[in-house]
This record gives structure tokens, sequence and C-alpha cells, in this order.
């Protein structure tokens, strides 16, 4: 099954609970994307962007999404794969005042890069 919208191709995509931790890693080789839940005093709820120090990875800070949830609704581009451009999208939140953190997430391939 090929699942598209429009010039992105569905790569990956699924829900996963945290257990304890507090971090969600999604390695792909040559690239990852690591989604970290964090509480802080501010109480409203943001996200962070860093690229790795060497550039093969994002890590994705969550602030505060234990009561209203946090995600995108544009996919964030985040670097290439196999020839081919990747995205991301995603939702989070604590459900039933958990201790665990679910993340619902979609991978998309985009156009063609020269690596």
């Amino acid at each position: 099954m090929k699942i598209t919208t429009g010039k992105l191709e569905v790569f990956e995509s699924g829900v996963v609970r945290t257990g304890l931790a507090n971090s969600v890693k999604f390695d792909f080789d040559v690239i990852w994307a690591e989604f970290v839940f964090l509480e802080d005093d501010q109480k409203n709820y943001r996200s962070e962007y860093n690229i790795s120090e060497d550039g093969n990875g994002l890590f994705v800070k969550l602030y505060n999404s234990a009561h209203f949830g946090n995600g995108i609704v544009n996919p964030l581009k985040i670097g290439s794969l196999n020839g081919r451009e990747l995205f991301v999208s995603y939702r989070c939140f604590r459900p039933f005042q958990e201790e665990t953190w679910l993340l619902e997430y979609t991978f998309y391939k985009g156009d063609e890069v020269n690596e």
C-alpha cells in the first residue's frame, strides 16, 4: 500500500508509549530524531528543535504537554534519507495523568535530493 498527501509519501506511522522514560528516539541509521518530554515553571506548551552537533540528528523538546498536548500540523523537514527528503509530523500527550507519554508520529518521504 502507498499513502500520499500532496507531494509527500507516508514512510512510517504509528503510536508509541514512552514507558517510564521521558523520551523516544527514532533511528534510521544515517539520521535520527529524538523527542524529549519536559515540564517547567512556565506552564505554556511549546516545542524547541535543535540539530545535533554532527548534523545527523534532531532533538525535539516538548514542554508542558501533559494537560493540553503538543504537536504540529504541517510536516517538519528533518533531513534526507535514501535520496529523498524526510519529514515528520507528531502529536503527544499524557493520557489520564499517567506517567507515560503517548506520541503519535508520521514520517514522510518528499522530493528526491542529491546526497
